[in-house]
């Protein structure tokens, strides 16, 4: 699955792990969670579909929004600059592996969705885009 192979490769950079230990949440934060963390979400996909494709194929690409959060702006900075240090990845993807992993900045109308909405933390929001994703045989056999 696409979202846990994301998940291990984050876990994997250890320039995000120095920041976040294993705070990286997946679509939802837990009420308690200690500041700084990364939320992702899934925010579509794209298919490059053929007249003879299989049924049920999975999509060429997949675009997720990934929140860099923390308590302070330089704390924030720090965390987004070692998301953008992600920009261009290939190959081993957590079980998986992928052609390629590019980074953008989010849109500046984005809405932020990992942070609750009372609190007054900083937030470097991404888009990060993953293209040819290939499951490996653990990820494929959950």
């Amino acid at each position: 699955m696409l979202s846990a192979d994301l998940r291990t490769f984050l876990l994997a950079q250890v320039a995000l792990t120095e920041l976040v230990a294993t705070r990286i949440h997946v679509n939802h934060v837990p009420q308690e969670s200690d500041l700084p963390y990364l939320w992702i979400g899934r925010a579509g996909t794209t298919h490059e579909r053929t007249l003879d494709q299989a049924q049920g194929e999975q999509p060429f690409e997949e675009r997720w929004d990934c929140e860099a959060i923390a308590g302070t702006e330089d704390e924030a900075q720090t965390l987004g600059e070692a998301i953008r240090g992600l920009d261009c990845a290939k190959g081993t993807f957590g079980d998986g592996t992928i052609q390629l992993l590019l980074v953008e900045d989010q849109r500046d109308d984005y809405v932020a969705r990992g942070v609750p909405s009372d609190e007054g933390y900083s937030i470097c929001a991404f888009s990060v885009g993953i293209w040819g994703y290939v499951a490996g045989a653990e990820s494929s056999s959950a």
